[in-house]
């Protein structure tokens, strides 16, 4: 009676302790990658600057590969900050610098896209993702470089009914804070 529920007791015990077990090696695997100290410190500050982001990475990241970021990848890391320094200036700008990457992300293979790479791509300071501009002058831009499509039929191109929705929510993003009053029309 008694001896076959104890069994199996001990059996389950050993399970539930090999699952936590793996559990804690897993977690200890991830944390050698990425680990607690960055996500608090670095991944969950949108605020952060340079200089913090260099002293965490170069005296307190365990990864050592992490720590080589500053020195080997300064550029691309003054990169990223500029990008979000962007985006985070006004919602509606945000909102801009999506749909760009999103065009950019999901159409970059396409010859028409690729032909105007510099002007699309997000990582170029070319890329219309860092200008924003009203719908009439983003018309034109688009139907000089071939990408202003009058219908769904083709992917690459972008459509007016595109075009009303990401003026629309770039409007509802502005709220009372209007990009005009800071000298930027995008309507």
């Amino acid at each position: 009676g008694s001896s076959g529920w104890q069994k199996e007791l001990v059996e389950m015990k050993e399970k539930e302790i090999a699952f936590r077990l793996a559990l804690i090696e897993d977690y200890m695997e991830a944390n050698e990658v990425l680990s607690d100290g960055f996500w608090f410190t670095i991944y969950n500050n949108e605020h952060i600057n340079m200089p913090d982001i260099c002293s965490y990475l170069l005296t307190q990241e365990s990864n050592p590969i992490l720590g080589t970021i500053p020195k080997n990848h300064g550029a691309g890391l003054n990169c990223l900050l500029k990008r979000m320094q962007f985006v985070r200036c006004h919602p509606a700008l945000a909102v801009w610098y999506i749909f760009w990457d999103e065009i950019w992300r999901s159409n970059g293979d396409a010859s028409v896209v690729k032909a105007v790479a510099e002007e699309i791509d997000p990582y170029s300071d070319q890329s219309v993702a860092y200008r924003p501009m009203p719908r009439d002058q983003l018309e034109m831009w688009l139907d000089d470089r071939d990408l202003l499509g009058k219908s769904r039929c083709y992917s690459s191109y972008i459509t007016e009914e595109t075009l009303d929705a990401l003026y629309a929510r770039m409007e509802k993003e502005s709220g009372t804070d209007s990009l005009e009053l800071r000298g930027l029309k995008i309507t």
